[in-house]
């Protein structure tokens, strides 16, 4: 585990550039998830695999960076539901 003080910590982390060829960048989506993964791992794991997961993405939606900042000092078994985050029918 990664030791991140606080979300905006995180998020500066999450945007410094990555080092090799550029075409083996990462996504942005990908750098944010593998990151949470490191630092948060029970809040990706609540995010992974979710329609709200932004691994296969170039960006995270603004939603997810809401619900990762409000949950970020949350223990695991109080963590916000990520449904609640999706639109209603």
């Amino acid at each position: 585990m990664v030791e991140v003080i606080d979300f905006n910590g995180f998020l500066r982390w999450c945007a410094k550039p990555h080092e090799g060829l550029p075409r083996l960048k990462p996504r942005y989506g990908q750098s944010f998830f593998n990151n949470l993964s490191s630092a948060k791992p029970g809040l990706a794991e609540h995010l992974r695999g979710h329609l709200l997961d932004p691994f296969h993405f170039e960006t995270v939606r603004p939603e997810v960076l809401v619900w990762a900042e409000r949950n970020w000092n949350t223990p695991n078994s109080d963590v916000q539901s990520l449904d609640s985050l999706l639109p209603s029918e």
